[in-house]
């Protein structure tokens, strides 16, 4: 399945000032993300905070131990929440 039917899209006003690859490049399953290297080095880096500004559609990629993981922010079921996702990503 394709990221743009798990990672839902950017509609909040301040996703227009973050750079980000677009979902249709990075295939995800229920454990993975698979990704072009230049898909990969496009995601910006965050292994050890998180990124501000928590909005729906938001990726990065952060490092744990030896693999890395492509993490998403997608609005939870709880209105004052927001949920981080996460796949361990596999490089083409």
């Amino acid at each position: 399945m394709t990221a743009e039917q798990v990672i839902p899209p950017i509609i909040d006003p301040r996703g227009k000032c973050w750079q980000q690859p677009h979902r249709r490049f990075i295939e995800v399953d229920d454990k993975y993300a698979l990704m072009s290297e230049q898909t990969f080095k496009a995601l910006k880096e965050y292994s050890t905070t998180s990124p501000s500004g928590q909005y729906a559609g938001k990726m990065w990629r952060a490092k744990i131990g030896d693999k890395w993981y492509l993490r998403w922010y997608s609005d939870s079921h709880r209105p004052e929440c927001i949920d981080i996702n996460n796949r361990e990503i596999l490089v083409l």
